[in-house]
């Protein structure tokens, strides 16, 4: 399973120029840290056909987080555009988690978390 993600905005657009990244690939990983990430994906609901955040007015909400995520497994690859108003319940575990890599990544942490 292939996974990527990116934040972006935040208060004062934070991550404005940027952006916080990680790529990952679940057979690149040590085992405990490639089965969390499997179990997160699959508690998260994305690989639901059909699931989509709700949508967003336009302007409604300012100094908010964005998210991107695109997940690749089974031959198909799912991609999921949303911030912090309209991200699903379930989805926020993956999210924290990505985070925290992307953080960990960025600030001289090894790809690999243990």
């Amino acid at each position: 399973m292939r996974i990527g993600f990116q934040m972006s905005g935040g208060l004062g657009g934070l991550f404005a120029t940027a952006p916080l990244s990680y790529e990952t690939n679940t057979d690149d990983l040590p085992r405990q840290e490639a089965d969390l990430l499997r179990r997160l994906v699959g508690e998260s609901g994305l690989l639901v056909a059909g699931q989509r955040p709700a949508a967003r007015p336009e302007g409604l909400a300012r100094d908010v987080f964005r998210y991107q995520v695109q997940v690749s497994t089974g031959g198909r690859t799912y991609r999921y555009d949303f911030d912090d108003t309209t991200v699903p319940t379930r989805a926020r575990p993956l999210l924290d988690h990505l985070t925290a890599a992307a953080v960990h990544q960025r600030t001289g942490g090894s790809t690999e978390r243990t």
